[in-house]
Formats: structure tokens, C-alpha cells, sequence
């Protein structure tokens, strides 16, 4: 049971460990070139090619902006021992820095296979136990690893690029670099100028591994980040969520308002329908003055009703106003298209077969029972009814025309005309004629019960102010004997 936790528990490791590595590099190929570059910079190491003849130090540097790195300095390993420990010290301390220690490519194994997709996880665990297959050396002999350079997801196969070298040479040369005071961290498998080699051979228990502050920081680091993570997440949340509640208070809020209003119209149509219930009832069919007129001007001379009756009939959807015809006619069969063609009412019919008066009687004609329907009027326009705000304005007064001023001009007194007294004849004068007043009788009962015509008044007649004084008219205030007389 142990075992298999802890198989798991390296299986959860190594899963996230590739997951942090692909995060990290897709992060990385979001970042500028320059900034990539410098990121690359601070994290090369420099590197110690050591061979039979020389050491080379490789230090890194940027040129046009890219990481890469040169050599610094060339050791001469054929001098003198002491001469060539005390150099070799010498470079070592200037550089201030863990190194990398770099083999010469004849030393170091190189292999490319074809291995299942399923083996990525644990790949290095899996080469461990075939190393005798694919190399001509035990497992135990060989400092190796693995990476994979491409893949086949149709086929589920995955590529791999593996790199080893003997323990033996391997640890020579690692002694011959530590005593000259070098830490070794790391033992690419390919030449200082690859910077984007992934290969270490050197085994994992003598890489560096973290301290305890290291550690710390790393996960204080990592938990300040998933807190900014969390809060990207959830605040745009939080607002939103914010948001929605106010706009859901509103729209509650509007929900009130619109069922008060739905409230409102729905009273204002009850009360307008109890308003109009009458003035519709009333103004559905004609009045039953208009009905007996009309039916009174269809009828020819030769029929005459004995009964006639108008009701009501409630039907299954509507209540329908009908009349009854019963009498006699000449021609009764006549009467239902004129009822039909009158336009008053509709589906006119008899009510029962029409009866031939007996011939006993002296009348020839038939007995009818006419039934049909009152035409429904057309229902008149309803008045909109305006609201305060849309109250029209009202109509701006007529301008005022101010009639031009006249000035008062006093009238002039008419003076009676004067005539030239004419010498009379010697023969004396007559005396004045004397007109007796004509005496008027009062009026009887009848003429003051008949009224009397009053001729209109037409507005091209001249206006004659008549006053009687004492039996004499005056018109205009000119004497009558002078108008009798025409002036002598």
C-alpha cells in the first residue's frame, strides 16, 4: 500500500512539475524579445569546457539584444601542475557564480527513440530500467537524460532525445574542476553555444536543491499570485453581481409601476364600458319612432297591420333586435324583398305560409306574419379623451385693428330752408284746412288671437323715425303741410 502512495504521489509530482514547465514557457513566449532576452541572461550559467589539453570559460553576455555566451578564458592544462591549479583558481574565483561543467562531445552518447505516449510521465524511471537496450552500458554505468522533441498523436507515439555519458570520466573530471574551487550545478549534454539545451546529465541528488528562505519565498510568491488570480476572477464577478442586483431592484421597482398602470387602465376601460353601456344599447339600432316611420313609407297602399311588435331575442353570442309584421296585404309576398331592399333591416321571412282571405269576404288579398331583423347602426367614433398634457393650446386671440381716429366734427344745424315770401293776390286767405283724427276701433277677440304678419325689415331701406303728434306725422323733422305742399 505504501508503494502504491507513493507512486502516486511522484506521478502528482512530475504532472505538475510538467505543468509548470509548460506554463512558465508559454508565459515566456508572451513576453517581448527583449525582455525574454534578459530573463534567458540572469539565468545562464557560465560553463567550463574541459578536454585533455585546455579549459575554456564560457561566460554569458547579451549581443543585439540576445543571450548567448563567449569565452572569457583559455587554460593551458600541459603547464606545470601548480601553475595550471593556481590559473585555474584564479578564473574560477572572477567568476563569482556556480558553473556548468561541459564534456567534449566524444564522451557523451547520444540516441533518438521512438517510445509510447503513455511513458512521458515517468519517461526517466521507464529509460532507467532499458538502458542496457538501448545503449551498450548498464544503467549503473551512465549518467543520462531524456527529452522529447516531438510527437505523433495519431499514432500515440512520442520522440525522444537521449544523451549519456560513462560515470567514470564523467566523475574525473568533476573532481579535477572541484578542486580548484568551481560548484558544479549542472552537465549539459551539448556545446556552450546551445542556451536552449534542456539536456542535464548530472544526477538529481547533486543538483542544488532549494533552502528553506527559498522555499518560503517561493510560496509566498506563489500564494500572492493566486490571491491577484483570484481577485481578476472575482471581482469582474462581484461587480456584475453588483449590477444585476440594481437592476433587478429596478426592474422590480418598474414592475410595480407597470402593474399600476395595467391597474389603471384596466378601471379606466371598466369605467369607460359602464360609461358607453348605455349610449350603445341606445344608439345600436334606430329608434322605434324612426323603425314605424320607415315601415309606415315601405307599406303600399293596399296592406294595413293588424299587429306589429318589436322585442329582443338573446341569442348564443349576441342579443338581436327583431320585428313582427302581421296584417293583411294585396300583394304579400311583395313585402319581404321591399323589407330586404329597404336597408332596415335584414333576413326577412315569413313567420308562417300566407292565408287567401276567404272570398266571402269582398277583399281580395293574403294574411301575412313577416319576422325579420333590425340592421345594427354603425357604432359611432369614440371622442379620444385628452389628457392634461395634451391639451391643446388655446387659439390665439384675432388681432385688434385699431380704427384710424377721426377727429369730432360738431354737426351743423339743419336750418329749416326759408322761401321768399311770395306777394299774395289781393283776395283773402283761406282758412287752414282742419283734419279730423280718424277714429280707430278696438280690436276684436279673433284678430288679437291671429297674428299678425311682420313684413322683414330690409337693410336698403331707409331708416323713417315716425312720430305722431297730436294727428300730424313728421319724417326727418320736416313739417307735413310743407311735404304736402312740396315747397309752395
Amino acid at each position: 500500500m505504501s508503494a502504491l502512495t507513493a507512486s502516486l504521489q511522484n506521478s502528482l509530482v512530475a504532472a505538475a512539475c510538467n505543468f509548470w514547465r509548460w506554463w512558465q514557457n508559454e508565459l515566456v513566449q508572451l513576453l517581448p524579445a527583449t525582455i525574454r532576452s534578459r530573463l534567458q541572461h540572469r539565468r545562464l550559467l557560465p560553463v567550463v569546457v574541459c578536454s585533455e589539453t585546455q579549459w575554456e570559460l564560457w561566460t554569458p553576455t547579451l549581443e543585439g539584444g540576445r543571450a548567448t555566451r563567449v569565452i572569457q578564458t583559455s587554460l593551458d592544462m600541459t603547464a606545470d601542475p601548480e601553475v595550471r591549479l593556481f590559473y585555474a583558481r584564479e578564473a574560477i574565483a572572477r567568476l563569482e557564480s556556480p558553473v556548468a561543467l561541459s564534456l567534449p562531445s566524444s564522451m557523451i552518447l547520444r540516441r533518438t527513440l521512438v517510445l509510447p505516449e503513455a511513458l512521458e510521465e515517468n519517461l526517466k524511471q521507464a529509460l532507467a530500467y532499458d538502458l542496457d537496450r538501448h545503449t551498450p552500458f548498464r544503467g549503473d554505468e551512465l549518467y543520462f537524460d531524456a527529452q522529447v522533441i516531438g510527437r505523433n498523436t495519431e499514432r500515440g507515439e512520442i520522440q525522444v532525445a537521449l544523451a549519456a555519458v560513462q560515470r567514470s570520466h564523467a566523475d574525473r573530471i568533476m573532481a579535477q574542476l572541484r578542486e580548484v574551487g568551481a560548484e558544479i550545478v549542472a552537465l549539459p549534454a551539448d556545446p556552450p553555444e546551445n542556451i536552449d539545451s534542456k539536456l542535464n546529465l548530472l544526477p538529481t541528488e547533486d543538483r542544488p536543491s532549494w533552502q528553506s528562505w527559498q522555499r518560503w519565498a517561493v510560496a509566498v510568491g506563489a500564494v500572492f499570485i493566486a490571491l491577484l488570480l483570484i481577485a481578476a476572477i472575482a471581482l469582474p464577478v462581484w461587480q456584475k453581481r453588483a449590477h444585476t442586483t440594481d437592476l433587478r431592484k429596478h426592474a422590480d421597482a418598474m414592475q410595480v409601476q407597470a402593474a399600476e398602470v395595467t391597474r389603471l387602465h384596466d378601471e379606466l376601460d371598466r369605467l369607460v364600458a359602464d360609461y358607453d353601456f348605455v349610449p350603445e344599447r341606445k344608439e345600436a339600432y334606430p329608434a322605434t319612432v324612426h323603425i314605424l316611420d320607415e315601415i309606415t313609407k315601405l307599406l303600399p297602399d293596399d296592406t294595413w297591420l293588424t299587429q306589429m311588435e318589436l322585442k329582443n331575442t338573446v341569442g348564443s353570442k349576441e342579443t338581436r333586435y327583431e320585428v313582427v309584421l302581421r296584417g293583411e296585404s294585396a300583394h304579400a309576398s311583395r313585402l319581404v324583398t321591399s323589407l330586404e331592399e329597404s336597408g332596415l333591416v335584414t333576413q326577412a321571412a315569413p313567420r308562417s305560409p300566407f292565408t287567401a282571405i276567404r272570398a266571402g269576404s269582398g277583399v281580395e288579398g293574403e294574411i301575412f306574419d313577416i319576422g325579420a331583423q333590425i340592421k345594427r347602426l354603425p357604432t359611432p367614433e369614440r371622442v379620444a379623451v385628452v389628457t392634461e398634457k395634451e391639451t391643446p393650446p388655446p387659439p390665439a386671440p384675432p388681432p385688434v385693428v385699431v380704427p384710424p381716429v377721426v377727429p369730432a366734427v360738431e354737426p351743423t344745424p339743419v336750418l329749416p330752408s326759408v322761401v321768399a315770401p311770395v306777394p299774395p293776390p289781393m283776395r283773402a286767405a283761406p282758412a287752414p284746412k282742419t283734419i279730423p283724427p280718424t277714429p280707430v276701433a278696438p280690436p276684436s277677440e279673433e284678430k288679437m288671437k291671429t297674428p299678425v304678419p311682420v313684413a322683414p325689415v330690409s337693410e336698403e331701406m331707409p331708416m323713417v323715425e315716425a312720430v305722431e303728434n297730436g294727428g300730424e306725422t313728421e319724417e326727418n323733422n320736416v313739417p307735413h303741410d310743407e311735404t304736402e305742399g312740396g315747397g309752395g
